[in-house]
């Protein structure tokens, strides 16, 4: 699998777009992508709901700074565990 480098900033830019994806997703358009996303998904059990708790939950895993016990904190070259630095 081909690794992937974040800059420093990275991580805390996608938190950002996808909290604003999902504040979008609340709109006074949410009937219209309601409807565009179940019919895109095919399915009633995976709705605009669950779509934007993930892109909360998503977004604050981004956003979520290391702390002493975090094992990525020590291992900077571990792409799939980095973490934006603490200020």
């Amino acid at each position: 699998m081909a690794q992937i480098t974040l800059d420093i900033g990275d991580p805390a830019e996608l938190a950002e777009m996808l909290a604003f994806l999902a504040d979008y997703l609340s709109g006074s358009q949410q009937p219209v992508l309601g409807n565009s996303l179940a019919a895109y998904v095919g399915h009633p059990a995976y709705n605009l709901d669950d779509l934007r708790a993930d892109l909360h939950r998503v977004s604050l895993s981004c956003s979520a700074r290391p702390t002493a016990n975090d094992s990525s904190a020590t291992r900077p070259d571990d792409h799939h565990h980095r973490r934006r630095a603490p200020a």
